[in-house]
Order: C-alpha cells, then sequence, then structure tokens
C-alpha cells in the first residue's frame, strides 16, 4: 500500500499545472502536428500496471489536462521499446517481440476507434471501424497481413493466428487502434496492439492496454482527429528523456527520486 501511495503521489505531482507553465515549445507538436498526447506511465518496465491520462496542446498555456487519472492494466510481462514516432535511439533493450507479452514502449499514432455497433457513440470523432465476425487482426509472423486488420469478406486470408474484432466477450465492445507494427511492419516485433475495455477480474493483458468500459468511453470522447493524437506509454524512469525531446511536462524532482 505505500508504494502504490507514493506512486499515486508521484504521478500527480508529475502532471502538476506548474510543470505545465514552464514548459518547452512542444517539438512534438512543431514536427509531428501532434497536438493531444494520452500519457501513460508505469512504475518500472516490468510492472503490469499504470497510470493514463489525456492532454490537449494550448498555444498559450501549454499541455492541458483533458482526462481524470485512470488506472490502467498492461502487458503481463511489463514494457518493450518498440519502432513507433519516436527516434530509434530510443529503443534500447529490453525490444517487444511477438508473443512477449510486453506492451509496446514508446509513442505511437492512434488511428480510429473500433466496436461491435454499426455506428460509433455520438462523442466520437475518431474515424470509426465496425468489428464484425469476419473483421480480423492477423498476429502470424509469415502471413503477408501479419499486423494489419482486415476483413476476410473482402481480403481472404490463410493466415494461422490472429485476433478476432468481434469476440464473443465485452472486452472489444469498443476500443482504439494503436498504430504499432502497422504501417511499417516489422516480422516479429509484435502486433494487434489496442486500447480496450479490461477484464472482470482486472487482469494484466496480453500487450493491450486496458481499462473499464466507462473509462474507456471518457477517453474516446476526448480523442480529436484534428490534433493527431498520440499514446506515448513508457516507464517513469524513460520518461524524463522523452519529456525533455519532444516538450512534455515533467516534475524533475520527483523522477529523480523514483531512480
Amino acid at each position: 500500500m505505500k508504494y502504490l501511495f507514493f506512486f499515486a503521489v508521484l504521478t500527480i505531482g508529475l502532471f502538476c499545472s506548474s510543470c505545465q507553465r514552464q514548459l518547452p515549445p512542444s517539438r512534438i507538436t512543431s514536427e509531428k502536428g501532434v497536438k493531444q498526447v494520452v500519457v501513460c506511465l508505469a512504475p518500472n518496465e516490468n510492472i503490469n500496471g499504470a497510470v493514463l491520462r489525456v492532454f490537449n496542446w494550448d498555444e498559450k498555456k501549454g499541455w492541458q489536462s483533458q482526462s481524470d487519472y485512470i488506472k490502467v492494466r498492461i502487458g503481463r510481462n511489463g514494457l518493450g521499446w518498440g519502432k513507433g514516432l519516436h527516434p530509434e535511439n530510443f529503443n534500447t533493450s529490453p525490444l517487444k517481440k511477438e508473443g512477449d507479452g510486453k506492451a509496446p514502449q514508446g509513442i505511437f499514432s492512434l488511428t480510429q476507434v473500433f466496436g461491435y455497433s454499426e455506428k460509433p457513440a455520438a462523442a466520437c470523432k475518431m474515424p470509426y471501424l465496425n468489428a464484425t465476425n469476419s473483421t480480423l487482426c492477423i498476429d502470424d509472423v509469415n502471413d503477408i497481413h501479419y499486423g494489419k486488420i482486415i476483413d476476410t469478406k473482402t481480403t481472404p486470408s490463410s493466415d494461422k493466428s490472429h485476433e478476432l474484432m468481434r469476440r464473443s466477450d465485452s472486452l472489444y465492445l469498443f476500443g482504439i487502434v494503436v498504430d504499432y507494427n502497422q504501417s511499417a511492419v516489422e516480422k516479429g516485433a509484435g502486433s494487434c496492439i489496442f486500447l480496450h475495455i479490461k477484464t472482470a477480474d482486472n487482469q494484466p493483458t496480453s500487450g493491450c492496454t486496458a481499462m473499464s468500459r466507462a473509462e474507456l468511453l471518457s477517453v474516446i470522447a476526448v480523442l480529436d482527429p484534428a490534433k493527431k493524437p498520440v499514446l506515448l506509454q513508457c516507464s517513469l524512469a524513460n520518461y524524463p528523456a522523452l519529456a525533455t525531446y519532444y516538450g512534455l511536462p515533467a516534475d524533475w524532482n520527483l523522477l529523480t527520486i523514483n531512480k
């Protein structure tokens, strides 16, 4: 309990308003056009729990919070660096691999929302994919569609392994697609990464980021494709380097204490 309390205090300090007032110009905004960041921080690379919060870039005020703190579950084996919008030199060991049970660490575009309903919730502004019984995400490393979401009615596949996008449970009732190893595919680096609904007993994931239904809906409601939203997911120890490089909020003293 003491550790959980310390982590809560640490993350609250990390995103404090005083930190936002001291922001340097946002590099990720000027270079990538990103004006919305979903920050997900874990105490270290080996833990499967994290805290998530959404921020919007304001030219006068810097990064402004758009959500409450959300406790999430990530990969059962923690985090592994993977190819994303961040420079390659950030990708040090451990690296994410297919089937390793790790969530990707780094910065990744959020491309679309998916769900079982034909139409998205009224608050959703993101592109929407209706997941049907023929919608699959291919995780067969040797398949030509590896890492891609396909509809087998229009894109036949002979894959040997895939993720059903319309499951028999409610975990994918709606979710958010993370552009991890999708647009520039590296065989064996991992696939099918989403933000989705967590299990009833709050189990860690195989590599996704999971939260309650209400919390996921709250994130979907604030995502804006015009702001080019991204997921920044990493450990507290790795956050300062990314924050410095991209001009993101950080409280250096608290981060140093955590080390």
